[in-house]
């Protein structure tokens, strides 16, 4: 879809980033069935020697999930991280480990299941040893994950039809997101070892970041440092079927911080390639009017670059996102005072990612 310069468009108005309802819609129709990044393959290393599998847990657009890959068959597979008995979780959020020898151990009552997700083991729930449980009705409630390129999508509410892992699985993926990935073919993804994982909460509805993200007009007024680097005559934004690409020129003298790619994949997933270094930004809706950004950075493993350069790349990325994190909490509280009666026109020249973005979330709620 393409955007005329002729065109004036409304934003949305108030109601779409603070109203309850709207986003537990957004939860179950756009962000629960979408493909969300999880993980990056390298934190799920398989040790046949010492346990039956590795995992990863957080919770992600509400939903605690957790993503295992067995040390037999290497396979990831991933789940809701929520036991069948009384929806405590089998490893506690924002972990990533070895699983026990048994598999997965609820930290509730300890109902144990296999890394394929059966239920094995109730301990202690019968008085007298004979209470009947047919365990194969209380396996757990699967997600459907893919691997491409090293990287682990899951989606919490996959659709019907296709198998939750495996090779049709990440088949799926690709051809869901085949202009990205596709797009995405210059960037060696391969290549790059994950190094930290860095997270910021916000005070805003996802929705808010996602747009600030998705235009460089804010950049005079917000960011001086890259205002500094960045040639805004002609700096633009292209909108293709299902992401939306920064084409960013730099100046002269610009540092290597700001040369390269920068992508958003819909729904909540920004890929910034600059270099030896490579940053995956998660946008996690918390709930109606908070939001995680939560960053995957990744260094070339054999690109040679000093230290300097990438921690350059750290605190430029730490610089910029403070000071979105900034003016998209203020816009939020704007949001939120019941002052922005009726909402503003989307700038023609600037804003057709956003314009895009929008129909996405119109199309949502009118479900």
């Amino acid at each position: 879809r393409r955007y005329s310069s002729n065109i004036l468009i409304d934003s949305l108005g108030a109601q779409a980033y603070t109203d309850p309802s709207l986003y537990e819609k957004e939860r179950r129709t756009l962000l629960g069935p979408s493909w969300q990044l999880f993980t990056h393959e390298s934190r799920l290393i398989a040790d046949s020697d010492k346990a039956p599998a590795t995992y990863v847990a957080e919770t992600f657009c509400g939903w605690p999930a957790i993503a295992v890959r067995s040390s037999k068959t290497g396979e990831i597979r991933a789940y809701h991280n929520i036991c069948r008995h009384k929806a405590g979780p089998l490893e506690w959020d924002n972990s990533e480990g070895k699983c026990a020898l048994h598999g997965l151990k609820c930290k509730y009552h300890g109902w144990t299941y296999s890394v394929d997700g059966e239920l094995r083991g109730v301990p202690g729930f019968g008085e007298d040893g004979r209470t009947q449980l047919n365990k194969s009705d209380y396996n757990l409630w699967p997600m459907r994950v893919a691997v491409w390129r090293g990287l682990v999508f899951v989606q919490a509410l996959p659709s019907p039809g296709v198998p939750m892992s495996g090779p049709e699985a990440n088949d799926a993926f690709v051809r869901e997101n085949a202009g990205f990935c596709k797009h995405l073919e210059e960037v060696p993804l391969e290549d790059f070892e994950f190094k930290i994982a860095k997270t910021h909460s916000l005070k805003c509805n996802w929705k808010v970041y996602v747009e600030n993200y998705l235009e460089g007009y804010h950049i005079p007024t917000i960011h001086p440092g890259l205002s500094k680097e960045v040639d805004m005559q002609g700096y633009r934004v292209k909108v293709h079927d299902g992401f939306v690409e920064h084409i960013a020129p730099t100046l002269p003298e610009a540092g290597s911080a700001y040369k390269g790619l920068w992508v958003w994949n819909s729904p909540t997933l920004a890929v910034n390639w600059y270099g030896a270094g490579l940053s995956l930004e998660r946008i996690v809706p918390m709930g109606v009017g908070s939001t995680e950004i939560r960053y995957m950075f990744l260094y070339h493993k054999e690109s040679g670059a000093p230290q300097s350069e990438w921690q350059h790349a750290l605190d430029t990325s730490k610089e910029v996102t403070e000071e979105d994190i900034g003016v998209c909490e203020a816009v939020q509280k704007g949001l939120d005072s019941g002052g922005y009666i009726s909402p503003g026109k989307l700038s023609p020249r600037h804003e057709q990612g956003i314009a895009y973005f929008q129909q996405i979330i119109r199309d949502t709620h009118a479900k």
